[in-house]
């Protein structure tokens, strides 16, 4: 079984964050996580489930995880690699003017 590494976690115009909010995930190591509540642990999470899933963890979907503010050009993606050190990054947007509703694999 291979081994999958995140190594970014990103959003932009996706729930309170309009400029781009990425989450580094170092190579072999451990990332935590941590903060008082409302400063952004969860949703980070959330942006992982609704990149892969197309869903959060609360069950939103599109249109709810939209900035409210700019209303449009929702972008989500996850870096990782795998144990053969294959690169992969998904994306997926929502109310995108160049990309309209669509998620996408890269290699």
């Amino acid at each position: 079984m291979r081994k999958i590494t995140f190594t970014e976690i990103g959003m932009e115009n996706y729930g309170p964050y309009v400029e781009p909010f990425i989450v580094e995930c170092p190579d072999d190591s451990l990332t935590l996580i941590t903060g008082p509540n409302g400063v952004g642990k969860t949703i980070s999470l959330d942006a992982l489930s609704f990149t892969n899933y197309g869903i959060t963890s609360k069950g939103e979907r599109g249109d709810d995880v939209v900035n409210n503010i700019v209303g449009k050009n929702c972008h989500t993606w996850v870096r990782f690699h795998d144990s053969e050190d294959n690169s992969y990054v998904v994306d997926r947007y929502h109310k995108h003017s160049k990309y309209k509703n669509t998620a996408r694999i890269t290699r």
